[in-house]
């Protein structure tokens, strides 16, 4: 229940500070208004005019990288002939070797898997040993931060049920909102100009 009350309260502050700037921000898009609808207007009026030159553009580079591919064409169709007999080539002589291959994998991971695993279960232990060490360190540490983070909720929860932080907000969001308005007043006599 009461952290339904407090967020119930938190919900309340945030939507009083929304209230506060909700008409600074329209005065914004209204004071801006007439500059946005120009630069669409703009982009409009250029996209209306490149069109034209853009399918012309189109036409051109078609025609250029038909003619690259009829001189290059020979050449390409004459090295891939020489890369599949090439690839051919290379398949047939490693056959034999990756089928030597094959069968060495199974007996050579065994006799390497029996050196690598008492190197792991030493790293293992010596890893094992140094976490604990550390955790014994940090734990008052810890504890102390949790005892901080605690007091600090508590704090927070006394503040919230004493009405002390909306009180809080309030104040900063009456501090806030002249400068709010002021901007909008510079915004304003920059556009008219």
């Amino acid at each position: 229940e009461f952290l339904g009350q407090s967020v119930d309260n938190i919900h309340g502050y945030f939507q009083h500070a929304f209230e506060a700037i909700a008409p600074v921000a329209s005065q914004i898009l209204e004071a801006t208004a007439p500059f946005r609808t120009k630069l669409t207007e703009d982009v409009e009026d250029l996209r209306k005019q490149i069109e034209p030159k853009r399918e012309e553009l189109k036409q051109v580079l078609e025609k250029h990288l038909l003619e690259y591919r009829d001189v290059l064409k020979p050449f390409v169709e004459d090295y891939l002939a020489k890369q599949k007999e090439h690839m051919e080539e290379m398949r047939i002589k490693l056959e034999p070797v990756v089928k030597s291959l094959k069968e060495k994998i199974g007996p050579n991971w065994e006799e390497t898997k029996s050196k690598l695993v008492p190197i792991l279960e030493a790293v293992r232990g010596k890893v094992a040993k140094n976490i604990q060490e550390v955790k014994t360190l940090l734990e008052p540490y810890i504890q102390e931060y949790k005892d901080q983070m605690e007091k600090g909720a508590l704090e927070f929860r006394e503040k919230v049920k004493s009405g002390e932080l909306r009180k809080t907000m309030n104040e900063l969001g009456e501090q806030v909102k002249p400068h709010f308005q002021a901007i909008i007043e510079a915004v304003q006599k920059a556009l008219s100009k």
